[in-house]
């Protein structure tokens, strides 16, 4: 991938960096999901994103 920046994208909003562990496996760090006082952001039991890539540092992304 030479020089560009692979990331993960969650929730169109979120980009995290992405780390390339072969040519099948990419591995994301999920945001938090404690608020900024340390609670749990889960009201409904359940939490999740949508998840993109991006290999060019943001300028195009990538769906599931």
């Amino acid at each position: 991938m030479g020089h560009n920046k692979v990331m993960c994208v969650f929730n169109k909003t979120i980009f995290t960096n992405a780390t390339i562990m072969d040519d099948r496996t990419l591995k994301c760090d999920s945001p938090s999901l404690l608020n900024s006082q340390g609670y749990s952001m889960m009201t409904n039991k359940m939490l999740y994103y949508f998840l993109e890539v991006t290999i060019d540092g943001g300028r195009e992304i990538a769906g599931p």
